[in-house]
């Protein structure tokens, strides 16, 4: 990544967490984590008020299935594998119910649960 795009993503990064409701809750409860199998993935959630997103690391270097998906409608908001971040593409589906789906290399990638 060049300076001006690594600049651009923390950035986002930054105001993404002081924008979004569920980044802000700092009781115990509001963060569930789980590591995912024998990959190094974590895959937690954070819930906040009516707010709640799921955050997926990818420490592996190979994509990685996340096996059941998540436990409700969710779409992704953001993917660190972007061609807007200088990553090599998305593989991640933009929105998932309870199917598996991929997660690239190294890569995070953020889902918001659907409003009923």
């Amino acid at each position: 990544k060049n300076a001006a795009t690594l600049h651009k993503f923390y950035q986002h990064l930054i105001a993404f967490r002081k924008e979004r409701k569920a980044m802000k809750g700092k009781e115990r409860g509001s963060v569930k984590a789980a590591a995912h199998g024998s990959k190094r993935l974590i895959v937690y959630e954070r819930t906040f008020g009516d707010d709640s997103l799921f955050v997926i690391l990818n420490f592996e270097k190979e994509v990685v299935a996340v096996d059941g998906g998540l436990p409700y409608p969710a779409r992704k908001i953001f993917d660190s594998s972007s061609f807007t971040w200088s990553g090599p593409g998305e593989i991640t589906p933009g929105s998932v119910n309870g199917t598996s789906f991929n997660v690239g290399p190294e890569s995070v990638v953020v889902f918001e649960k659907l409003k009923k």
